[in-house]
């Protein structure tokens, strides 16, 4: 067992030196794909701004940085939170739950993408993109644009890799379900009630619907993350996760 890793976890630890350590143990990676992706996005959308006369096909691009961008990322970085630690055991031995630990990371990998979110909306709004692209929603109700898809693929590729312990297998799926809902997804549009789980669903001249779509992709993610939470209470799960 690594001692010096084992004494982060001593109980004499704050709760600022505990924050401290997990935003550690989150790594490089969780930190920087969400603005990654954003900067992406945006990236295409002033590329696009040259090449087209079109604001609207511009402006969506921008949305998309939300929309697109910012969910992905938070479902791959959920997926590999998991397993990164090599004194698993001493965790599930301690008073701290592991997956209070694991919880922990979450939030604060969540939360940055948040913050990303937040300055990209600034951003867009600041830019004059904001308004110039039909039935876009006001900027506060616009942040159910990445909150909703963010937190169902963040559950799924939590669940995925709690009952995997495999960060790559979530990464695949999150990515994968992305892609195919990317695809598809002007076909769900109007054909109920698979447009209810359309990640990328649009307010258009009904506002309801949109609405209806951001809610139940939250009852999803909130339902795929009890689930997680249900997986990493099994400490057996868990270790054998490590021994394999």
């Amino acid at each position: 067992m690594n001692l010096i890793a084992s004494r982060r976890y001593q109980s004499g630890m704050t709760p600022l030196d505990l924050w401290r350590h997990e935003l550690r143990r989150i790594g490089w990676a969780a930190l920087v794909t969400p603005p990654a992706a954003a900067a992406l996005v945006a990236l295409l959308a002033v590329l696009q701004s040259f090449g087209t006369q079109d604001d609207a096909s511009t402006a969506r691009t921008f949305h998309d940085v939300l929309a697109m961008g910012i969910p992905l990322a938070v479902g791959v970085v959920a997926g590999s939170l998991i397993g990164r630690d090599p004194v698993a055991e001493l965790q599930l031995s301690v008073v701290r739950e592991y997956r209070a630990t694991l919880l922990r990371r979450l939030l604060l990998a969540a939360g940055w993408a948040a913050v990303v979110a937040v300055v990209a909306t600034v951003a867009v709004v600041a830019s004059g993109w904001w308004y110039r692209l039909p039935s876009a929603p006001d900027p506060v109700a616009g942040q159910l644009t990445w909150l909703a898809p963010s937190l169902a693929l963040g559950g799924l590729g939590f669940l995925v890799a709690a009952l995997s312990r495999t960060a790559a297998l979530a990464a695949g799926l999150v990515s994968g379900v992305w892609l195919v809902e990317l695809m598809i997804g002007d076909t769900l549009r109007g054909s109920s009630p698979l447009e209810l789980l359309n990640l990328f669903a649009r307010r258009t001249a009904d506002p309801g619907a949109w609405l209806a779509n951001r809610a139940v992709l939250l009852a999803l993610g909130a339902a795929l993350l009890l689930a997680a939470w249900g997986v990493l209470a099994r400490p057996e799960h868990l270790l054998k996760g490590e021994e394999g």
